[in-house]
């Protein structure tokens, strides 16, 4: 959950330069770049959960994941900012009222959006994965193993006087 608010922080710094965070195609903007980081997210989860079904250790799952989505991200940010580019250097013209603020925050927001997905969660997942689950019971040096349910403890014997 961390990577969604990270994900758009470059469009909240860059919406100054457009007119403001609070006009309508500024936080249309913001949005947009929140939708694809939710996206991207989730697919990076599903490639994660598939690695880990094929039987991959939970690091290697989630750097075989993010080698996998770097492309199809890089692709997608790409495309998209091509697309709003034109919007962006043309400036608040008569009809581009709404399209600047909006172009500006998404740009500032895709470079965020890439930093965050492509670098940064991965890395995080990757420290994640390589830590010991709370859940388990950490073996202790010299522990006894564990009785089965219902069988006898074994004796031990009484120490010598």
């Amino acid at each position: 959950m961390l990577a969604l608010p990270l994900s758009v922080v470059g469009g909240v710094a860059a919406a100054p330069l457009a007119g403001g965070l609070w006009s309508v195609g500024s936080l249309a903007g913001l949005f947009a770049v929140l939708a694809l980081a939710i996206r991207a997210s989730v697919l990076l989860g599903y490639r994660i959960r598939t690695g880990l079904e094929a039987g991959a250790t939970a690091r290697g799952a989630v750097l075989d994941a993010a080698r996998e989505r770097a492309v199809p991200l890089l692709g997608s940010a790409l495309i998209t900012a091509v697309v709003v580019v034109p919007a962006a250097l043309l400036g608040a013209r008569a009809g581009l009222e709404f399209l600047h603020p909006l172009a500006v925050t998404m740009l500032g927001g895709l470079v965020s959006l890439l930093l965050t997905q492509a670098i940064v969660l991965p890395a995080l997942l990757a420290a994640e994965a390589g830590r010991p689950d709370p859940g388990q019971p950490a073996a202790r040096p010299g522990a006894q193993p564990a009785t089965e349910p219902g069988a006898e403890p074994a004796a031990e014997a009484a120490p010598a006087r």
